[in-house]
C-alpha cells in the first residue's frame, strides 16, 4: 500500500471513528464521594442555610431557585414556600442520597445512554457544591448559622 493511501485511511476513516466513539462514551465522576460523606457526617452540621439553583437543561435561562433554612437537620422553611411543600431536595444528606441513587441508576443504564454526571465538593465542609449532568445542573451554597457563604 502507498503512504498516501495509509494517510487517507488514518485521517479520513480512523480519526472520525475515534472521535465518534469518544463522543459516545459516558462520563461519571462523583469525586471522592465516600470520603466527603464521611467527613460531612463527622462535622455534624445541623443548622445551616442552603441557596439552591436548579437548571433542568443547559438552555434554561430561568433556573428554579430556593433558600432553605435547616435546623437540627430538618428543613424548617423555604423561600419560595412551595419548595418544601413540593418535596424538593432541601438538606445536604438528601443531596448525598441523590448522588448515590443517580450513580446506581446510571450503572443500570445501557452504556450508550449514560451520558455525563459529575459532582464537585466544598473542601472545607465537604458538601456537594455542584451536581451536573446532561439533564440538569444543581448549584448548592451552604451558609452556616451566623456566618457568611461558604464555598
Amino acid at each position: 500500500m502507498s503512504n498516501k493511501f495509509i494517510r487517507f485511511i488514518k485521517y479520513f476513516i480512523i480519526l472520525p471513528l475515534c472521535l465518534l466513539m469518544w463522543s459516545c462514551l459516558d462520563y461519571i465522576s462523583v469525586g471522592d464521594y465516600e470520603e466527603h460523606l464521611k467527613k460531612w457526617n463527622k462535622l455534624n452540621i445541623l443548622d445551616y442555610q442552603l441557596s439552591l439553583s436548579l437548571r433542568k437543561n443547559i438552555d434554561d435561562n430561568f433556573p428554579k431557585k430556593a433558600i432553605i433554612i435547616v435546623k437540627n437537620g430538618i428543613p424548617e422553611s423555604s423561600d419560595p414556600p412551595s419548595w418544601l411543600t413540593n418535596g424538593e431536595k432541601s438538606t445536604i444528606p438528601e443531596f448525598f442520597s441523590f448522588i448515590n441513587k443517580e450513580v446506581k441508576r446510571l450503572d443500570n443504564v445501557k452504556h450508550s445512554k449514560k451520558g455525563y454526571f459529575r459532582v464537585w465538593y466544598n473542601i472545607v465542609y465537604h458538601y456537594p457544591t455542584e451536581i451536573y449532568s446532561n439533564d440538569y445542573n444543581w448549584n448548592i451554597e451552604l451558609t452556616l448559622q451566623g456566618e457568611t457563604e461558604q464555598e
